[in-house]
């Protein structure tokens, strides 16, 4: 059993840009560790990483719609801005974003200081993307072997040894430089947007919190930073 706060943030659109995809900005169903480091980080007014400052967090999160939109964007070359004929280069694309966003965080008991009171603005996504404090609540997620997954990353050994249907990517965990955006860890997950039967394995992993239908992936710190 693990002590736990459930944090709920709501927003009124999210993104979470796919990596390495150009010419039209598509957004993943589910942050990834990195934006939630980054969002607890905002909330404490201080740089937040796994094992030093952070034992485990779980989350989960869920929209009510997906949609696209229209944006302008300046063309940048290696030395800066580009020009034509003394203007800037526009390029105007498609952006996906996500309507109605609900992130359920969990962390160890103490951490719910932060969002009572965050030191910036908490963020699900880009500068537009701003979210609030819905719920803070201590609950205890007791360790599960079967029930339902939806909006979830799961690590790919499990996808792959559970046979769950999953979208494959290969995301940061966190930065370990909050100016120069060193990444502390690359690793391979899965987004489960979601999956319709129970699932029965054996994991040290999911957990359940008895208010939910759904399990939680609860990622200890050690296991972020090495290979999970």
């Amino acid at each position: 059993m693990l002590e736990a706060t459930r944090i709920v943030l709501k927003s009124y659109t999210a993104s979470f840009r796919v990596p390495h995809f150009h010419g039209r900005q598509l957004t993943l169903s589910v942050p990834p560790l990195s934006t939630v480091f980054g969002l607890i980080s905002a909330a404490t007014g201080r740089w937040v990483l796994p094992e030093r400052d952070l034992p485990w967090l779980g989350y989960r999160f869920s929209y009510q719609a997906r949609g696209e939109d229209l944006e302008t964007i300046i063309s940048y070359g290696k030395s800066g801005p580009s020009y034509k004929k003394g203007q800037l280069v526009r390029n105007v694309f498609l952006r996906e974003f996500l309507f109605g966003g609900e992130l359920t965080l969990y962390l160890p008991r103490g951490w719910e200081r932060y969002f009572r009171r965050p030191r910036f603005p908490l963020l699900l996504g880009r500068s537009q993307d701003v979210a609030y404090v819905a719920e803070i609540k201590d609950v205890e997620l007791l360790p599960a072997t079967e029930g339902r997954l939806k909006g979830i990353l799961l690590p790919y050994k499990c996808i792959f040894s559970w046979r769950i249907p999953a979208v494959i990517y290969n995301l940061p965990v966190a930065f370990e430089d909050p100016s120069h955006q060193k990444i502390l860890n690359m690793q391979i997950f899965g987004v489960v947007e979601e999956y319709p039967d129970p699932i029965c394995q054996e994991n040290d992993l999911l957990y359940k919190d008895p208010a939910s239908n759904y399990l939680i992936p609860v990622f200890q710190a050690k296991s972020l930073l090495h290979e999970l």
